[in-house]
């Protein structure tokens, strides 16, 4: 007959070992009650891993490209609106002045210098920090003050043409001359660039799904900007030169056609926007039922039962009490109490 003596130290030991276990199976099972993921992924999916690591990758990747996405609408929102604003700002001054017979001229020049402070405001709208009309020089303001070298390079070419302030003497053919020729050259790509912008030609776009780029703003250099500057730093200009009234009409006139086409043109511009906002939301659609395919196939590969973890979780925490208790019993043994 063969006698193996179990001294406490092995018993203690033993029991630790057990706690140790239990404790790292209960943080498993509480991980997965609260995430509703296996805790070890590695563990539980085996060959299956490298599977719900490439389709979780192409998850948030769509992902990326959703939030991508709703940014570039969110500055096209915030362009459409600042156009039409620009467009209604313009509209009232083509009603209320322009269209009006008998207009003082002081009104005038308040009128056209209301509108030309609330265009460059407008076009120096931000979102996000940004200037959506900059366009991919977005960190400064797209068009400058206009009572810097824009104006002084107008005031110039005025008295260039009628030397020693005779403006008063100028024809309607003599002013028709100068607004379809040196009046028109301060809005030109050099001068426009030098004394009004500091935009870029290049809009900011966002690449669509198959690799087509879309434009998701616009810029302070188009045409319908320039226009609507020139219409009203030209009735600004003149109405207080003191032309004579058949030339004042020839001012007025041109200052109407300029602002009419560039609403026009304006509204076109907010047409081709409103093309990219449909385009990229269908994108978006597109890639959220995808993700929706995506995220079930992932779920089958990672999710767990919570009920079933939250479970296990208590029974695990209960065995560590238990093990604790028998640990502590095993601690107050003594040779001495048998003594």
């Amino acid at each position: 007959m063969r006698t193996t003596f179990i001294s406490t130290n092995v018993l203690n030991n033993t029991a630790r070992s057990s706690v140790t276990r239990l404790q790292q199976q209960f943080v498993d099972a509480n991980t997965e009650s609260t995430t509703g993921r296996h805790a070890d992924m590695g563990n539980a999916l085996g060959v299956d891993t490298g599977k719900a690591v490439q389709l979780r990758q192409e998850y948030d990747a769509r992902q990326e490209t959703v939030s991508a996405n709703k940014v570039a609408l969110g500055r096209v929102d915030t362009t459409q609106a600042a156009l039409n604003s620009t467009i209604s700002t313009a509209n009232d001054f083509l009603k209320s002045v322009l269209q009006t017979t008998n207009v003082s001229r002081s009104l005038l020049a308040s009128q056209a210098e209301n509108g030309l402070s609330a265009l460059i405001s407008t076009i120096n709208t931000t979102q996000s920090g940004r200037y959506v009309f900059g366009g991919i020089n977005s960190e400064q303001p797209p068009l400058k003050d206009y009572n810097g070298a824009a104006k002084t390079s107008i005031d110039n070419a005025v008295a260039a043409k009628w030397p020693g302030n005779t403006v008063s003497t100028a024809t309607p053919a003599d002013v028709q001359s100068f607004l379809d020729n040196e009046f028109a050259t301060q809005f030109n790509d050099a001068n426009w660039k030098a004394n009004w912008s500091n935009a870029s030609d290049t809009n900011v776009t966002i690449r669509l799904e198959g690799g087509e780029s879309v434009d998701t703003s616009t810029n302070a250099n188009v045409s319908p900007v320039r226009k609507l500057a020139m219409a009203y730093a030209m009735v600004q200009t003149f109405a207080s030169k003191g032309l004579n009234d058949e030339a004042m009409k020839v001012v007025l006139a041109k200052a109407q056609t300029l602002s009419g086409e560039a609403v026009g043109e304006f509204a076109d511009v907010g047409g081709k926007l409103g093309m990219t906002t449909q385009r990229v939301t269908a994108e978006n659609d597109r890639i959220s039922k995808q993700n929706d395919v995506l995220s079930r196939r992932i779920g089958e590969l990672e999710n767990v039962d919570q009920a079933e973890a939250k479970t296990r979780a208590d029974t695990l925490s209960n065995q560590i009490q238990m093990s604790y208790s028998i640990t502590s019993k095993i601690l107050k043994l003594s040779i001495l109490n048998y003594a």
